[in-house]
């Protein structure tokens, strides 16, 4: 007897990325080039004052938390800005400035999301030929860990008055039977990304973009809202 249940299509996450990307990648790259130059200035600001710091008495590790407390918000920035243009709203370069509303909420998921992948890195760096396996294992787990939050930057960019804890707890049941799904997705860029080292990085004004539609249309497809309305 034949199954009558339909089986689900899955959307071409990247076919849809390219046509949403129509008209739109003068504004997609402006938005890349500001995103990228914040987090460089920021780091050679550090290394200035770490410079100065030879004669000053200036504390380098607040300063890295102040930097992370920033950069986070841009992440955030980045979901919201491409998750708009995914539901085909309107989009300007000022939507850099959009996480820092939820700065809090941004600085917890980038510290969840990084949190333990540079403690794995840490241990990697300091353990012994013996404990490198286990540090690779530790990280592979790790990463796939993560995959379950990697969806609450994504619902805090839909829900605007949802609190941290709960968009962390809506990533981790929205992303069960998807992690595998997202790491392949992720994988299939791998190619993309040693272009753009040919390229010394000039074609991640192209590929970033791409990329992080593809993404939000992989996310907000995944996404299972308790009720209809959408940021």
């Amino acid at each position: 007897m034949e199954n009558d249940t339909p089986e689900r299509i899955q959307p071409d996450y990247k076919a849809q990325a390219k046509r949403q990307l129509s008209g739109n990648w003068g504004i997609a790259i402006g938005f890349t080039l500001i995103y990228t130059f914040i987090p460089i200035i920021l780091i050679t600001l550090i290394t200035l004052i770490t410079v100065i710091n030879l004669t000053l008495n200036i504390n380098i590790q607040s300063l890295s938390y102040v930097v992370t407390i920033l950069v986070s918000p841009l992440a955030l920035s980045s979901v919201i800005f491409y998750s708009r243009l995914s539901k085909k709203k309107t989009v300007s370069v000022g939507t850099i400035f959009s996480g820092f509303k939820h700065l809090i909420a941004s600085s917890v998921i980038y510290l969840v999301l990084n949190g333990l992948m540079i403690i794995n890195g840490l241990v990697a760096i300091y353990s012994s030929r013996d404990g490198i396996f286990l540090s690779l294992v530790m990280a592979i787990i790790t990463c796939f860990i993560t995959l379950y939050y990697r969806m609450a930057y994504y619902i805090i960019a839909v829900e605007d008055n949802i609190s941290v804890i709960k968009a962390l707890a809506k990533s981790k049941k929205n992303m069960y039977g998807h992690k595998m799904e997202l790491f392949l997705l992720e994988l299939s860029y791998i190619g993309w990304v040693c272009i753009s080292l040919v390229t010394l990085g000039i074609a991640l004004l192209w590929i970033v973009p791409y990329m992080e539609l593809t993404l939000a249309n992989f996310f907000l497809n995944n996404y299972q809202p308790e009720d209809e309305h959408l940021y």
